[in-house]
């Protein structure tokens, strides 16, 4: 079952209720603003208010919103492109999920809710241009659930050369606590050999062999121990937010375990890497609990393309030329056993 409700003048929440599992989505960013299992437990942290969402003046969390067009940090916040040079927004170090013209912060259209042999859906688009690049884009994001399943389709035509490069920065914490540490009791596997280095201006650098790290996530891991390990804690890192090189041959992108609760969930693409993230910054922002989120208390994990793809030719670039369609899924799984 579908329900659209207007919460004010422009946010339109949208709730798909699959089997006693409710996934709700906002029109600002088309933003997942819940994901409640049968048994009540919300695995995805949300912001208290729905204005929180609509933040792009200083960066914020991005809980469960769409970033696009591209992605991740570029280092010096400049590229070459079109044999032009492009100096981006100097407020967002890195253009930071695309500074303060990110899609996680506009309002999109819905122009279909309904249900086919996937399940139910509803569609969101944007009509998108950026003012200090090349990016004339018509945007579509598909949110596709069933019982355990929630879908993510990108469908972007480029209208001029352009650079894409989409995720969402939904968050995760099996438990529903993301008030506190998850790192305990979450169990963590990503079939990566590789992983990338990350400068002074958290721009991917060098790449590593995971082996014998705390970046190693090829077996399942408790979180806590990859986070203690010395390679990170020497290095003065908070905690991971780095990209992983994901294997050619691999079944799936990563899997979250919570051994409080024993949920599983597992993430799929058909992108070449991720980023994961560890929340080793939580602002103070209050979620939907009443509480704000604590450090290690969720984690991101964004199936996309390197994001400094565009300045660094060892990675798979991202430029979508006019008339060219881009198109990406991203899929979650939960498994919940009693």
């Amino acid at each position: 079952m579908i329900t659209s409700i207007d919460l004010d003048d422009k946010i339109i929440e949208t709730t798909i209720d699959s089997e006693g599992q409710l996934i709700s989505f906002i029109n600002l960013g088309a933003s997942i603003t819940r994901w409640r299992t049968k048994d009540g437990t919300d695995i995805v942290p949300t912001y208290r208010e729905f204005s929180q969402y609509q933040m792009p003046l200083e960066p914020g969390m991005y809980l469960g919103a769409t970033i696009g067009p591209i992605a991740g940090r570029i280092r010096d916040s400049a590229f070459d492109f079109g044999n032009r040079h492009y100096a981006m927004d100097p407020d967002y170090a890195g253009f930071l999920h695309s500074g303060k013209q990110s899609m996680a912060f506009m309002y999109f259209e819905i122009v279909r809710i309904g249900k086919d042999d996937r399940g139910e859906f509803v569609i969101y688009r944007l009509d998108y241009r950026h003012a200090m690049f090349p990016a004339s884009l018509d945007v579509y994001v598909r949110y596709t659930v069933k019982p355990g399943i929630l879908e993510i389709d990108y469908d972007v035509l480029a209208r001029e050369n352009s650079l894409v490069n989409m995720t969402n920065h939904v968050y995760f914490n099996l438990e529903g606590d993301p008030s506190h540490d998850l790192s305990k009791t979450h169990i963590l596997e990503i079939p990566a050999s590789h992983v990338v280095l990350t400068d002074g201006q958290m721009v991917g650098n060098d790449i590593i062999k995971v082996a014998k790290t705390g970046f190693d996530f090829r077996r399942p891991r408790l979180l806590a121990d990859a986070l203690n390990d010395l390679v990170l804690t020497n290095a003065g890192n908070l905690g991971i937010d780095n990209y992983y090189i994901l294997s050619k041959t691999r079944l799936f992108d990563a899997k979250i375990h919570s051994v409080k609760n024993n949920k599983t969930l597992t993430i799929k693409s058909d992108y070449p890497g991720l980023n994961l993230y560890t929340g080793n910054y939580p602002d103070m922002s209050i979620l939907s609990n009443g509480k704000p989120m604590a450090f290690h208390g969720a984690l991101a994990i964004e199936p996309h393309f390197q994001t400094n793809a565009v300045n660094d030719t060892r990675f798979e670039g991202y430029a979508l030329m006019e008339g060219q369609r881009y198109h990406h899924r991203i899929s979650y799984r939960l498994e919940e056993q009693t």
